[in-house]
């Protein structure tokens, strides 16, 4: 089962686009660098939340979220 489970991950990374890999790492890397900043919670800046704004917009995929 284990196998099937990474070949079907393989699959659909295989299917993505480039796009939304690209704009899924950028966002990932923002959150980190939202982390790095913080020590205890995670605090969002005015900046944090454009960009999340902006990228929400450019990037219809439901997948992801911040609390």
């Amino acid at each position: 089962m284990n196998l099937a489970n990474h070949l079907l991950k393989l699959l659909v990374a295989l299917c993505v686009g480039r796009q939304t890999l690209v704009l899924e790492n950028i966002a990932l890397r923002q959150q980190v660098m939202v982390m790095q900043r913080s020590i205890k919670k995670a605090k969002l800046e005015d900046s944090d939340r454009v960009f999340w704004i902006l990228l929400s917009r450019i990037w219809d995929n439901g997948s992801w979220c911040i609390e």
